[in-house]
This record gives C-alpha cells, sequence and structure tokens, in this order.
C-alpha cells in the first residue's frame, strides 16, 4: 500500500529532523514497530546523530567499534542497561 511506502520516500534530511525527536532509549522500540521504521532508522547516519547528540564529537574513535556508530551506541548503552 501507499502508506507503507510513505516513510522511505521522504528526504533523509527530514528522516534526520524525526529522528531529532527521539530519544536514543526509543529507537529499539521504533525499530521494531514496523519493517519501514526500521528500513529507515536502522542506518549509520541515525547512529551518527545519536552518537554525536551524546558524546563531544572530537573524543569519539570509532576504531574500537570497526568504524560503526551502531555498535559503538550498543557498547555503552550494554553497559549502561539502555540497549
Amino acid at each position: 500500500s501507499d502508506t507503507c511506502t510513505f516513510l522511505v520516500r521522504l528526504p533523509r534530511d527530514l528522516l534526520n529532523k524525526i529522528v531529532d525527536y527521539l530519544e536514543l532509549k526509543d529507537l529499539p522500540t521504533a525499530l521494531l514497530a514496523n519493517r519501514e521504521f526500521q528500513q529507515c532508522f536502522d542506518q549509520e547516519d541515525v547512529y551518527a546523530q545519536f552518537a554525536q547528540k551524546k558524546f563531544p564529537v572530537q573524543t569519539l574513535n570509532l576504531d574500537p567499534y570497526h568504524g560503526s556508530w551502531k555498535r559503538l551506541l550498543q557498547d555503552d548503552n550494554a553497559e549502561n542497561g539502555l540497549y
């Protein structure tokens, strides 16, 4: 149906603005909502956006996480019981 592809068709910058309204702890729930949410929001640029809000950019080192923002956040949140 047309509603199933609505989010996918939005410009990436608009999707990033939607992400600004989410808290990191809400992301796993949003990803489970439906495939379309997962397709739109389970992206490295979304995780980068959350990481850059959470950590000072100059302190970020992705080397231990093989260049993955998602792995960085999963590791940090696992330590804190959030993700």
